[in-house]
């Protein structure tokens, strides 16, 4: 959980934020007194998760670039504005060994989950430079620097989340504005319920870590709210792992 850090009069975006890690982001992020605009495409799912913490539903789909300006007009009309924007929107992994991608596929994965939280910066940029202070926060992936054999183009494109974080960092700087990746290891969502549901399978990826399980979706909302308060106004460009120490097993 995030402990005593507030974000008091915070206003912020989360994609994704009605499901797995994303409403776990929007639940914490709502208790530490921010107000939240939940995207996403199920507006069912949206609905309730504003209901239940007292933010806003805003349907968008990350693929497009005319819904992803939509969404960022129709979130600054209902809060006055965006302070903190959390680009956690995905689609999992193909499955398949890297031959096998079909190129169609691979533009799929990576306009979602690469493209995609590019859209939703370039979306909210405008106002965190005329305000002169937002927080970006990059939902990305171990598989960002541990690979995944069965998902190169969801490893890549998880990469590429880094790189678009540190420019992103760079460039912003000047007004103020923090931007930074989290790299969760496993989590147990309804995204990874083939690998984490299979009983031959779970075992061997939880000893994979040292914390030797893996991980709830707060574990990894609790850094999601540090790094979009005050706390971390000296902390940018960076890529913080959540893996329970996943790449330090032996």
């Amino acid at each position: 959980m995030s402990g005593g850090i507030r974000l008091d009069g915070r206003r912020a975006v989360v994609t994704g934020g009605a499901k797995g890690i994303g409403a776990a982001i929007s639940r914490q992020y709502a208790a530490a007194g921010a107000r939240v605009a939940v995207w996403g495409r199920d507006r069912v799912a949206l609905d309730a998760m504003a209901e239940e913490i007292g933010g806003v539903a805003v349907v968008c789909d990350v693929t497009s670039s005319d819904s992803v300006q939509a969404a960022a007009a129709t979130t600054n009309e209902m809060l006055g504005g965006i302070d903190v924007l959390v680009a956690n929107a995905g689609r999992p992994g193909e499955g398949v060994r890297y031959d096998e991608v079909d190129e169609a596929t691979w533009d799929d994965v990576i306009n979602t989950n690469l493209t995609g939280p590019w859209r939703c910066v370039t979306a909210c940029v405008p106002g965190f430079k005329e305000q002169r202070h937002g927080k970006i926060i990059l939902v990305s992936s171990l598989g960002a620097v541990a690979g995944m054999s069965r998902a190169p183009a969801y490893s890549a494109a998880k990469t590429g989340l880094l790189g678009l974080s540190r420019s992103t960092a760079a460039a912003l700087a000047r007004y103020n504005v923090q931007c930074n990746a989290v790299l969760p290891g496993w989590v147990e969502t309804e995204m990874t319920v083939p690998e984490l549901g299979n009983d031959d399978i779970r075992p061997r990826l939880a000893e994979r870590s040292i914390a030797r399980r893996h991980a709830q979706p707060d574990e990894i909302a609790g850094i999601c709210v540090y790094l979009a308060s005050s706390a971390s106004d000296f902390h940018t460009a960076d890529a913080i792992r959540v893996d329970g120490g996943y790449l330090m097993a032996v």
